[in-house]
């Protein structure tokens, strides 16, 4: 992968991750609390006692002298340390490393995957699409249950169609070419 391919896949993620990034924050905000109404005043207070003023002498100018420069930090984690790995699936994750410093983040995308004909013995998740009867079903959740008939955590997205009617019989065709002679004058008995 390049580092134009790279670029290009953090500017498509750009949005979605500052979406994560709100989402984030408000999940922290509704963790921690909302803080409560303001209250309503106090009485007042008994009167302070007067406090003394005290006025320090001039301070005296003070000396310029030169700092040392200090020392380069150290550099941060860049597009040279990025690796991108995909599942196959859903899941794509950016993973930084330099030596023993790693960091990383993988992203969900919200995408339906096909998943063939339902199964009874296969766990479904979330944005699995199963045909069962003729109808394509999308899984709303982790599950295993039967789509349809009740089922919560299947969504119908494309119902089977009726069968149509039989067709009027065409026209006949020409009679085709004669066959080759077969055996004559054996008797299988």
């Amino acid at each position: 992968m390049t580092k134009q391919d790279v670029l290009a896949i953090a500017r498509g993620l750009a949005p979605m991750l500052r979406d994560l990034y709100v989402r984030v924050t408000q999940l922290e905000v509704k963790e921690r609390g909302l803080d409560g109404a303001v209250g309503p005043q106090g009485p007042p207070g008994p009167p302070g006692r007067d406090g003394m003023s005290v006025v320090g002498p001039p301070g005296r100018d003070g000396k310029d002298a030169a700092g040392k420069d200090g020392k380069d930090g150290a550099d941060g984690l860049g597009f040279d340390d990025l690796d991108v790995c995909h599942d196959g699936e859903r899941v794509v994750t950016f993973r930084f490393i330099r030596g023993d410093r790693i960091k990383e983040s993988a992203v969900t995308f919200p995408i339906v995957l096909d998943r063939g004909v339902w199964k009874a013995d296969r766990p479904y998740e979330k944005g699995d699409a199963v045909t069962l009867a003729g109808s394509l079903w999308i899984a709303q959740d982790v599950t295993n249950e039967k789509p349809g008939n009740g089922a919560t955590k299947w969504r119908l997205a494309v119902k089977a169609g009726r069968d149509g009617a039989d067709g009027k019989s065409g026209p006949q065709g020409p009679m085709g070419p004669k066959g080759d002679r077969g055996d004559q004058g054996r008797n299988f008995s």
